[in-house]
């Protein structure tokens, strides 16, 4: 018992270690220190982003595909937030998006008038009604039914998403990738304990290749699909 206890004693110290070791991703000098690590990692050219103040990006390449990792310190009242995604280009302006079933009917509640462009926006496309099991909890809006449809009947393609959809400790369930404006994109999100997060990023860096690999995965099978019925 007493060795089962010290085991204890000696495990949560190191995860205390861990935790105080990983730097405050709103501190910008630790942030841009990550950043220049994060392209040399990736063998990428770290840019600041015109666009938008105090956000920045990294080009880089895997398996000869262009991905950029886009990094956006958002400023609220009390704390900033760190906010990361990865893009990847892909042909055509298919729409797939996922939003947490509950929280799109309140939206859908909600006067024209109130998010006049969110509105503008969901008028252009179509839910999806009935999902399969493995996507429970939330809705796909997209501007193409029928390829969404023939997505979701490829094993490898609902399999990939059944394994990144995340469920917080609220219960509230996510879905981190989206075909958006021409690009499939990945949200990195702020905190656990939802994958991927920025804290994964900071203390396993070299996991992250796998993420690029399925977005790869996820593109070449929506291309197939959208070339098969063009």
């Amino acid at each position: 018992m007493l060795i089962v206890i010290l085991v204890i004693i000696a495990v949560i110290s190191i995860v205390g270690l861990l935790v105080v070791s990983v730097p405050s991703l709103g501190d910008k000098k630790n942030r841009m220190v990550f950043l220049n690590e994060m392209a040399e990692l990736l063998d990428g050219q770290l840019k600041p982003w015109e666009e938008r103040e105090g956000a920045f990006r990294i080009f880089f390449k895997f398996q000869d595909r262009d991905f950029i990792l886009e990094d956006i310190l958002e400023h609220g009242l009390k704390i900033d937030v760190n906010r990361a995604y990865v893009r990847l280009a892909v042909e055509g302006s298919f729409l797939m998006t996922f939003a947490e079933m509950e929280k799109a009917r309140i939206i859908r509640q909600e006067k024209p008038e109130s998010v006049p462009a969110l509105h503008a926006m969901l008028r252009k496309i179509e839910v999806v009604a009935t999902l399969p099991g493995e996507l429970a909890g939330l809705e796909i809006h997209t501007n193409d039914h029928f390829i969404v449809n023939q997505l979701l009947k490829e094993k490898k393609f609902l399999k990939i998403l059944s394994q990144l959809k995340n469920k917080d400790t609220r219960g509230i369930v996510s879905m981190p990738v989206r075909f958006y404006e021409g690009f499939l994109s990945l949200d990195i999100y702020a905190k656990g304990p939802r994958q991927p997060n920025l804290l994964t990023f900071y203390t396993r860096p070299h996991e992250i290749n796998k993420y690029f690999a399925i977005m790869i995965e996820l593109a070449n099978i929506a291309q197939v699909i959208s070339k098969k019925y063009e």
